[in-house]
């Protein structure tokens, strides 16, 4: 589990604004009508960074870095999702950003997967969080 949250790391650290610090990095899987996209997902003092990866946890395409100001939060997901709250809604991050939908899922937010998940998962996420609860609503 750490060799995968040092991919992650490695994969967000090149698109980190200068000056600003990786402060927490987690995967999600972006599923649309016919595809699936993965991300790591790194969060910094003022920025979101979105760098598109492959199986292998290494950059498929160029990251998209966000301003906490661009990003418009629909849902975060362990915060709509009670005891027995696993429907879709209340186990996905919603957001959009320049036009973008993005509907994510991401393994931690409840007791079965935080059991699941490693450390490295589970404080990227709190931090992801954390990051969204400040955006626009």
């Amino acid at each position: 589990q750490h060799e995968s949250d040092d991919r992650l790391r490695a994969a967000v650290s090149p698109a980190v604004p200068a000056g600003e610090t990786l402060v927490g990095v987690v995967l999600a899987n972006h599923q649309k009508t016919f595809s699936a996209k993965l991300y790591a997902l790194g969060v910094t003092e003022r920025h979101l960074v979105l760098q598109p990866v492959g199986r292998t946890l290494t950059p498929s395409s160029p990251a998209i870095v966000l301003a906490q100001h661009e990003v418009e939060v629909g849902n975060i997901f362990n915060e709509g999702a009670g005891i027995g709250g696993f429907g879709q809604k209340g186990q996905e991050i919603r957001f959009s950003a320049r036009g973008e939908q993005y509907k994510l899922m991401t393994l931690g937010g409840n007791a079965l997967e935080n059991a699941l998940a490693s450390d490295g998962q589970l404080g990227g996420l709190a931090t992801l969080a954390d990051f969204l609860r400040t955006a626009k609503r």
